[in-house]
């Protein structure tokens, strides 16, 4: 049952198929595809009494010159029951099936025996008009075995108007076309499949070296950030270390300032204020030994780059200690 339902769908497909196929996929290249003729047939009855005169009369040649040939055959739409059906607006495939059904109710003969198409559609205000051609499949049957008779292969049988070809026959083409189409068809899988799976397999390969390539990338940001951060580290420390080392060698110089300050002055001499910025130092306090011997004893000191006094002496008459006030460079 399915094996019989998979050869009617091949038969069928096939059928199509060949007809848009490039003559060389269903001719082997060893032969010479011959164009099918075309043998067009107004009454069939007429035809069945004598097909050779008809053929001969059309194709202009004898029949014992032509046997073997394909023909296409055209029947006149008088030979097919046209019948018209108005149904309301729907889907196409709704309208498929009310023909059908509408067909099955009105013919005495089965459907599986009926070789049936719908026609052209004409709006009839909110209807739609249908034409429906319905051809015995016997009489089919009876033209092609006429034409086997004296030698012709049917390619096939359609019914045809002015605009299209409604009933299409389905026996179209022998076996041995059928056979070398189905060779082509499995030749071109059978390369598609081998490219698509040699593709894969670069596929697979591209993104396994992509992967490692993405590792690399990432070991070498990781690798990269630790640099970074360990020189920011040791930048941070050496610069750290170096205003410790700035910072101690200048509380060891203020020390040592204060030192020689205290050394230097004697106990006559009082000293109220001291600011230190850098190399300069500013002294304010009393004194009852003289301002210009302390200014000359100054300079004369190795830590002394320069003295002089930055405002005027002031002191009462009666108090021998006088206020100073003393700017000095330290070396």
């Amino acid at each position: 049952m399915v094996l019989g339902k998979i050869v009617n769908l091949w038969l069928e497909w096939s059928n199509t198929l060949l007809e848009d196929m490039p003559v060389r996929l269903v001719t082997p290249l060893g032969l010479k595809p011959n164009k099918p003729l075309t043998v067009n047939i107004k009454d069939v009855n007429d035809f069945l009494d004598n097909p050779i005169l008809l053929i001969e009369e059309q194709l202009q040649t004898s029949i014992h010159k032509i046997k073997g040939r394909v023909v296409d055959v055209y029947l006149a739409p008088e030979n097919a029951l046209d019948r018209t059906i108005k149904l309301p607006k729907m889907r196409a495939n709704d309208v498929l099936k009310v023909l059908r059904t509408n067909l099955q109710k009105a013919s005495p003969i089965q459907l599986k025996d009926l070789t049936w198409r719908q026609g052209l559609v004409f709006k009839s205000g909110d209807k739609n008009i249908h034409h429906q051609l319905v051809i015995k499949n016997e009489r089919l049957k009876i033209i092609e075995k006429t034409l086997e008779a004296i030698g012709l292969v049917t390619r096939k049988i359609s019914v045809a108007t002015a605009n299209k070809e409604f009933i299409d026959y389905s026996e179209y083409h022998n076996r041995f076309n059928r056979a070398w189409l189905m060779l082509n068809i499995l030749l071109i899988t059978v390369s598609i499949s081998f490219w698509v799976v040699t593709q894969y397999s670069h596929l697979k390969e591209l993104r396994i070296a992509n992967s490692h390539l993405h590792a690399e990338i990432d070991d070498l940001r990781t690798h990269a950030i630790n640099q970074v951060e360990k020189a920011t580290i040791e930048a941070r420390n050496a610069e750290t270390a170096q205003l410790s080392t700035a910072e101690l060698n200048y509380d060891r110089k203020r020390t040592m300032l204060l030192k020689n300050l205290t050394d230097f002055f004697s106990d006559n001499t009082w000293i109220s204020e001291v600011v230190i910025k850098g190399q300069k130092v500013s002294l304010g306090g009393f004194s009852t030994q003289g301002i210009p011997d302390i200014l000359s004893s100054l300079r004369q000191e190795n830590w002394v780059k320069s003295a002089q006094l930055k405002s005027s002496i002031s002191g009462a008459r009666t108090s021998k200690s006088k206020r100073f006030q003393i700017e000095i460079m330290v070396q």
